[in-house]
């Protein structure tokens, strides 16, 4: 607090010399318990109930701070399955060991968790990032076109509004509105998202999720049947294949195989004709 202004330029209340303290924001990370898709699962089903219609209908910042929060859940999925593929493929590990680690990154993540130490200062906030950070550490590529193109390329336009709502206190600007399509002139335009948004918000989430778990699983398995990984003998394979489908693998959709031995039987005729060449 300062009294050496003069009392015309006091407009308003004095500052308040605080002392931050940022290890009390903090906390650790629970341990990890379940696949990335269905850690974002979890994670989804505890933002959207806090978004109710009369909430969001009496408050335009509580949409705006939900839909921050669906945002962030996607970007530490495609972190975090990123990260754990390089540690279960060694092809992935093998494509992402020539990138430069700081050694400060190593001791903080360490051996297993060195993939998120390569995504430091990355952000996923659009389908050209998502697919650069991909290639460059899984080696793994999909056409723009194709069904995960497309749904990222939708995430990417939520991305768009998501910067509104965090930079702007919900105003777009006007590189917002031409990314996404808005043709607004002399008017000021703010993001209002109410519970229709809010949904559709995290379906186009979830399809984002959905889409890129499905590809990356599929294409490391072909690629290990490739290059001769897998070799079509359950007790050989298993613990390598295993870890791969764990990494991949919704309990929460109940969708295919229930476990990884019924996803090898179903692969298995693949691998034994490609081993058999």
């Amino acid at each position: 607090m300062s009294n050496s202004e003069p009392r015309w330029a006091q407009i308003c209340a004095f500052e308040e010399s605080v002392g931050l303290n940022p290890g009390s924001y903090c906390c650790p990370v629970q341990a990890e318990s379940a696949s990335p898709i269905d850690e974002f699962y979890s994670y989804i089903q505890e933002v959207l109930p806090l978004g109710g219609e009369e909430g969001l209908m009496s408050s335009t910042v509580l949409g705006r701070v939900l839909l921050l929060g669906l945002v962030s859940g996607v970007e530490l999925y495609f972190r975090t399955v990123i990260a754990r593929t390089v540690a279960v493929c060694p092809l992935a590990r093998e494509h992402a060991s020539k990138h430069m680690l700081s050694l400060a990154a190593l001791d903080y993540y360490g051996p297993e968790r060195v993939g998120l130490g390569l995504l430091e200062g990355t952000s996923f906030a659009s389908e050209g990032e998502v697919a650069k950070q991909t290639d460059r550490l899984l080696g793994i590529k999909w056409s723009p076109t194709s069904s995960t193109g497309v749904a990222l390329k939708t995430f990417e336009t939520l991305c768009h509004l998501r910067h509104a709502a965090v930079h702007s206190r919900g105003e777009l600007s006007s590189g917002n509105l031409r990314s996404l399509g808005i043709r607004v002139r002399h008017s000021r335009t703010a993001l209002l998202v109410q519970l229709p948004q809010l949904h559709e918000a995290a379906v186009t989430c979830q399809s984002a999720v959905r889409a890129y778990n499905r590809l990356v699983y599929r294409k490391s398995v072909e690629r290990w049947i490739s290059e001769g990984l897998l070799i079509g003998t359950w007790s050989r394979d298993k613990e390598l294949f295993r870890r791969l489908f764990a990494t991949f693998h919704s309990q929460i959709d109940s969708a295919g195989p229930a476990n990884s031995f019924q996803a090898y039987r179903g692969l298995r005729q693949a691998i034994v004709s490609r081993v058999g060449r």
